[in-house]
């Protein structure tokens, strides 16, 4: 749609549209633009062995989904630009009412307790908004986070594919300390056993299955990819996620590095039947619901 109203391709629209009046002049599509200058290459494990990641992982089709590498500086100036008035070197970009109303909620975000504004996820801290918008591709993940009433801004990036884990740690110790807002952890809501039977079952979409049991006392998921990686072959299935309840039909990881984080919710159809799983992406039941 850009490329059409511009008649340019996407990336020189968004460079003399957005990026070159706000000054940010490291912000890169391309490997050819990013290979000659420093930079840090993402890591994960997809066989289970700790490694770079490559090939370089974002193809042109992604650009316009958020496909750029930048640095820590240009982000932060991105937000303060946000947190103003609109100008720019001596120039008006956007309006304040533009700016306001990119922060103000258009939709909820399913799942969670958040809020969507015009591309910014929306929340609150204490008595504070939260505007933020993460990123991230394989081996990099990164968050960006304002608090516009305060004029206080924190980017992180990190070149890990776990790397969301310390963002989050990072981001949260942030706040305590220089905003004096103090995260609360959400409570585990017990359900007893038969009361989970009526999620247990499979759960598709086009990239992977999850099939969810009962263990103990909570819930078990386990993916099952079924999208080939970079090197042309399914990588294998990730260990099982222990998951209880914070709150009706809504997920509490238990295990691992995101432990007492939100892990997602489950769907119920206009009778009332599970029929869903949201677990980032949405996942449709495939066996009948049980009538346990």
């Amino acid at each position: 749609m850009i490329e059409v109203v511009t008649g340019q391709p996407f990336e020189r629209a968004l460079r003399e549209l957005v990026l070159d009046p706000l000054a940010i002049d490291r912000a890169y599509f391309f490997p050819a633009d990013v290979m000659t200058r420093r930079f840090a290459v993402g890591h994960g494990a997809p066989k289970g062995v700790h490694a770079v990641i490559g090939p370089w992982p974002v193809p042109r089709a992604a650009n316009a989904a958020g496909g750029i590498t930048t640095n820590v500086a240009s982000l932060l100036g991105y937000a303060a630009f946000h947190m103003g008035d609109g100008m720019a070197q001596g120039a008006r970009v956007l309006s304040p009412s533009s700016l306001l109303q990119m922060r103000s909620t258009v939709v909820p975000k399913a799942g969670t307790d958040l809020t969507m504004g015009l591309t910014w996820h929306l929340s609150r801290a204490g008595n504070l908004a939260v505007v933020e918008h993460g990123g991230g591709t394989i081996g990099q993940v990164s968050q960006l986070r304002l608090v516009p009433e305060r004029r206080w801004a924190l980017a992180v990036v990190t070149n890990s594919s776990r790397g969301g884990a310390l963002n989050t740690h990072v981001l949260r110790t942030a706040m305590d300390a220089y905003l004096g807002v103090e995260h609360v952890r959400p409570s585990r809501l017990l359900v007893d056993a038969a009361a989970l039977q009526e999620y247990v079952g499979t759960y598709r979409r086009q990239f992977a299955d999850v099939s969810v049991t009962i263990d103990g006392d909570a819930l078990q998921l386990q993916v099952t990819p079924k999208m080939p990686g970079l090197d042309g072959t399914i990588p294998p299935a990730p260990p099982p996620q222990r998951v209880g309840f914070l709150a009706k039909d809504r997920l509490l990881q238990l295990d691992g590095l995101n432990a007492g984080e939100p892990g997602g919710e489950f769907i119920r159809s206009a009778n009332g039947r599970v029929e869903w799983l949201r677990t980032g992406r949405i996942h449709r039941r495939v066996d009948s619901p049980s009538t346990h």
